[in-house]
């Protein structure tokens, strides 16, 4: 078993986390970490114009780790919840600290106090071993010994140990203090300067391939060099040590190349991965979007095609028929200037996306491997982006699987706004989850955000009139949970006018055909109702199946699915899950107990109550995974158990003679704190008790074992001390009624006794 940690980061304390520390298995690790000002104007979780810090740690291992997270201020930490909740990870609080056990594969976002703003994020990914034939990319830097005007007036660089350049190379210029000036300019760290070979120890540098017009005002401060803004060479992987590394803006990356980013790994740019074929840029470090500035670059204005097509973090052909057979997996990427890529790569694996704070940074677009092999891939990776965060636009077979999407605007999966033809390739996302931090839509077109907008799952089709045939084909999408509160639609898809400026809608035309959607379930009822929009009888939705859908506690079914989706007159063939009668439970045979003393209830919480009390502890796929009937049923077994095991010696008597449980009561005070529990109240304490084995009941346990024939199983036994009579009822060789310490640590000041291995009754 291996583990493998980033304990000392990138030698600085620039990315360290200023509101998080973390240990892994006792070890202490480098808490990575980004903010900057968002643009957004409808994030839910912070206001515009905020700089939420977003957190996070990586851990390479395939065993489950234990992460004990503290506050850098040293403020105790009382609450968090984390998402996925069914992840299989655990968390406790004590002491201040909170603890994590994270199982291998796993990707969490955690919530502190309640803050949904400013997150940590943990990724445990596979174990990756660095490449052994490896060019450190440190050692590419040439050292410049002088910059003079040359012929023309144009600077000529000097390098007495000669370059190795060629005619036309890219390069960047870098120094140990300042750059030198062009027309009293600053020269950019990260923009490319094109060479023209003089000699073998000098050279002159363009803004453009074919120009030498460059003239430096000296040579700055510090110590100049230059390094080689593209890597060519299959023969050894280029490797990044740990260490800030200025990459620069569109480094070019050659085929078959392997780019390696270690562990503590800070670069700083983008690549070029146009032309390139089998190339693999992966690792344990970080590649950051800071070599662009989101208002500086005046990327908030899309009006040049040319220069945003240059910011990507992997600049890939935005055409389908491109071959490319590139491949991202592990590295975190964080604040991208723009898009994670514009294609370009087919397989995502373990990819960590932190890129959260403006519109228009779409994630994840996958294009196809090849032109002979029409598949991508999306597999277990993270994206918190300010866009769509998962592009799928049917041009190849792709899959999304064991993926977490977040967004703060637009869609965490997204498979179109313009329709394509049906080219019998097939969309499949499976056990995925997402989220959405963005407010509820306005419902029109004028003020941002726009109808349908903010859904998690998204598509649209604006074709023009002669584009009828076209459209969105062949999806599929299980085992889906959508995490946390959400104002907005769990989906909009159909014929819908292409609201966003800078492509003109078109006439809604095209189609929605053969999607599948089974297994879906949201922690809570959306905020507003789905959509499923039909222009006419040609252009609309049809032939899609809705199996096991669940919105917070409701099922939804053909008796009530217009509740919650609104269908289009024009959409066919939609077929719902009819109601099982095996599974629903009528209201009137669970009936809570509200502190009224009602003569029917029959059970001590409601499933609102218990599903956030099991969602606070993790949320047991247990219970998360039962239907509501299952739910219901074992709240009602537990409230059963309750009042047979410990109906007897309650503190105060029953409220009314016509109620049918035992509480509410009549002078009952809690001896752990004091509290007098007026007779119409029902103690949290019996609530969350009843929780605890309905869990039991749900799991199987059975709460009511028969005894074997023949067998002296029950003992018991009576005394007295003064006037007290005591009388003792306590199990055998053999079990009789099953015992949970953790429900008598609840219910321990509700009792008239102390309570442990064995019932003891008190009269007078």
């Amino acid at each position: 078993m291996t583990v493998q940690l980033d304990t000392a980061g990138p030698g600085v304390e620039d990315y360290r986390s200023s509101k998080f520390a973390a240990t892994v298995n006792t070890t202490p690790v480098y808490v990575y970490a980004h903010a900057e000002a968002s643009d957004q104007a409808s994030v839910s979780a912070w206001n515009q114009g905020d700089s939420p810090e977003q957190s996070w740690l990586m851990v390479n291992t395939d065993e489950t780790v234990t992460v004990a997270i503290t506050n850098v201020d040293a403020s105790p930490i009382t609450s968090a919840l984390f998402y996925p909740p069914d992840s299989g990870a655990e968390s406790t609080v004590s002491g201040g600290t909170l603890t994590l056990t994270v199982p291998a594969n796993t990707r969490l976002r955690v919530e502190i106090e309640g803050d949904r703003a400013e997150a940590l994020h943990i990724f445990t990914a596979p174990v990756l071993t660095t490449p052994a034939t490896r060019t450190d990319y440190t050692t590419l830097a040439v050292a410049i010994t002088s910059i003079a005007d040359g012929a023309g007036g144009f600077s000529t660089v000097t390098c007495e140990d000669g370059h190795g350049l060629s005619e036309g190379d890219r390069i960047l210029i870098k120094s140990t203090g300042t750059l030198p000036l062009i027309a009293g300019t600053a020269i950019s760290a990260y923009e490319a300067l094109h060479v023209t070979v003089l000699d073998a120890t000098t050279f002159q540098l363009g803004t453009t391939a074919s120009g030498t017009d460059i003239t430096f005002s000296g040579n700055g401060t510090g110590s100049l060099s230059f390094s080689p803004a593209t890597y060519q060479s299959d023969a050894s992987s280029l490797y990044f040590p740990a260490g800030v590394h200025v990459l620069g803006k569109m480094f070019a990356v050659g085929s078959g190349v392997d780019v390696y980013l270690d562990a503590g790994a800070v670069v700083i740019g983008n690549f070029d991965i146009r032309n390139t074929e089998l190339a693999a840029i992966r690792g344990r470090g970080l590649l950051l979007g800071t070599f662009a500035s989101w208002i500086g670059d005046g990327l908030n204005v899309l009006s040049d095609s040319v220069l945003m097509a240059s910011y990507p973090m992997f600049v890939g052909y935005d055409a389908p028929d491109f071959a490319a057979e590139n491949a991202v997996n592990g590295i975190v990427v964080a604040a991208c200037p723009f898009y994670v890529n514009n294609y370009g790569v087919w397989s995502f694996r373990n990819l960590h996306v932190i890129s959260c704070w403006h519109g228009k940074t779409d994630g994840f677009a996958p294009n196809p491997r090849s032109n002979a092999e029409r598949v991508s891939e999306i597999v277990d990776c993270f994206v918190f982006s300010g866009d769509d965060a998962i592009k799928l636009r049917g041009f190849d077979t792709e899959t999304v699987s064991g993926t977490f999407a977040i967004t703060t605007a637009n869609t965490p999966y997204m498979l179109g706004y313009f329709p394509s033809a049906p080219s019998g390739y097939a969309r499949t996302i499976n056990d995925c989850h997402a989220m959405h931090l963005g407010s509820a839509d306005t419902g029109g077109d004028v003020t941002y955000p726009y109808d349908g907008m903010n859904a998690i799952i998204k598509a649209w089709v604006d074709g023009w009139e002669s584009q009828t045939d076209l459209g969105v084909f062949d999806v599929t999408i299980s085992n889906f949970r959508v995490w946390g509160e959400m104002p907005s639609r769990l989906l909009s898809i159909g014929n819908r006018a292409y609201p966003f400026s800078g492509v003109p809608s078109r006439d809604q035309a095209g189609q929605i055909q053969r999607w599948s959607l089974s297994n879906i379930v949201t922690e809570f009822v959306p905020g507003q109702i789905s959509q499923i929009i039909g222009r006419d009888a040609s252009n609309a939705p049809t032939n899609l199946t809705f199996a096991d859908i669940r919105l917070g506690t409701v099922e939804v079914d053909s008796s009530n699915f217009t509740t919650y989706f609104d269908v289009s007159q024009f959409a066919s063939g939609v077929v719902w899950d009819e109601p099982d009668a095996n599974e629903v439970v009528e209201p009137s045979t669970f009936v809570v107990e509200d502190g009224s003393g009602k003569s029917d209830a029959n059970s001590y919480s409601t499933i609102e109550f218990a599903d956030q009390y099991w969602l606070n502890r993790g949320s047991p796929v247990a219970w998360s995974g039962a239907t509501v009937a299952a739910r219901q049923n074992a709240l009602r077994q537990g409230t059963f158990y309750l009042d047979d095991v410990y109906g007897g010696v309650w503190r105060g008597t029953i409220s009314t003679l016509t109620q049918s449980l035992t509480w509410p009561r009549v002078s009952a005070a809690d001896a752990d704190n004091g509290l007098v529990y007026y007779s119409d109240a029902i103690p949290t304490r019996l609530k969350e008790a009843a929780c605890e084995v309905a869990l039991r009941h749900i799991s199987g346990i059975d709460l009511r074992p028969d005894l074997a024939a023949g067998v002296d199983n029950v003992k018991s036994t009576s005394f007295s001390i003064g006037p007290i009579s005591i009388s003792e009822t306590f199990a055998g060789s053999q079990g009789v009624t099953p015992r949970f310490p953790v429900v008598e640590s609840k219910l321990r000041g509700l009792l008239s006794y102390g309570v442990g291995g064995y019932l003891m009754r008190v009269t007078r």
